[in-house]
């Protein structure tokens, strides 16, 4: 039997369970990392949200991205704010978020 590493492990994980995790860069909320997960909710592949970095954003709804702003403003080491947002999927349709 072969060892698994954590990483594999955690990538394991995030693959089977119906959510996606996302990390974005703080100024322009271009996305660094989003799981595969993303396509089952959204119909949107990882790979072209990674690859088109205003994508995600421009799929929020009215007052999202602004959320995103004031939300991100007050990020700090300690704490985890959470984040409720509308997201206009790729077949049009909308779908509640939680982050």
């Amino acid at each position: 039997m072969n060892p698994i590493s954590r990483r594999e492990l955690l990538d394991a994980l995030l693959d089977s369970v119906p959510a996606f995790v996302f990390t974005f860069r703080r100024k322009g909320f271009e996305l660094l990392s989003v799981t595969d997960g993303v396509k089952a909710l959204t119909g949107f592949e990882a790979r072209d949200l990674l690859a088109n970095p205003g994508l995600f954003v421009s799929r929020l709804l009215p007052g999202g991205r602004e959320d995103l702003e004031r939300l991100s403003a007050d990020l700090s080491e300690d704490r985890m704010p959470t984040w409720d947002f509308p997201f206009r999927c790729a077949d049009g349709g909308t779908r509640w978020f939680r982050a």
